[in-house]
């Protein structure tokens, strides 16, 4: 089962990787908690209302910033977050109406190469690390993403697997950048 998206919270990542040989502890330093990857099926509105709450802390750095890949979009954090967390849980609540954050939203087309505006309404596959959908829900804000059965295994072995066999063991100067995915419209 292929993904559309991947999705993974900045907290859990703990570390860079550096320039040069990388070895297995390299990962574990990177990714240290043993997660493994799930999928689950969200609608485009439930992948905005996530990316919502997911830059509601701005300016300040937290650990629910996700990491994106196969989408991109803009961030103006000069908006003020329209994110209501429940006082009594601090869990996600709800997004007020009006001004959002996060805007043009745009998922990647596998068959063309293209990408395409997110449809509200329609249904995408995610691969994020399982406690988000599965344990946590993450504050709440995964309540309602669709998990998926199966486990596609440990995050480290997969990030290993693709080092090793879609770069041919080696990091290139490609990745010493970020990719543009994420873009900050109010610098």
């Amino acid at each position: 089962e292929a993904a559309d998206i991947a999705l993974v919270n900045g907290g859990g990542i703990r570390k860079d990787i550096k320039k040069g040989e990388v070895l297995f502890n390299d990962l574990y330093n990177v990714m240290p908690f043993g997660d493994m990857i799930a999928t689950g099926t969200l609608t485009g509105q439930q992948l905005l209302d996530v990316l919502e709450y997911a830059v509601s802390y701005l300016p300040t750095e937290a650990g629910v910033f996700m990491q994106v890949s196969g989408l991109r979009f803009k961030i103006n954090p000069d908006i003020p977050s329209p994110v209501v967390m429940d006082a009594e849980t601090e869990m996600f609540s709800h997004i007020e109406d009006g001004a959002r954050r996060v805007s043009d939203i745009e998922i990647l087309d596998s068959v063309s190469g293209e990408y395409k505006a997110v449809e509200p309404s329609r249904k995408y596959t995610m691969a994020t690390l399982d406690y988000l959908i599965l344990e946590l829900g993450g504050s709440g804000i995964f309540k309602g993403v669709e998990a998926h059965p199966t486990y596609w295994g440990a995050d480290i072995e997969i990030l290993r697997s693709y080092i090793e066999n879609n770069l041919n063991g080696t990091i290139g100067s490609e990745y010493s950048e970020p990719q543009g995915r994420i873009i900050f419209t109010n610098m």
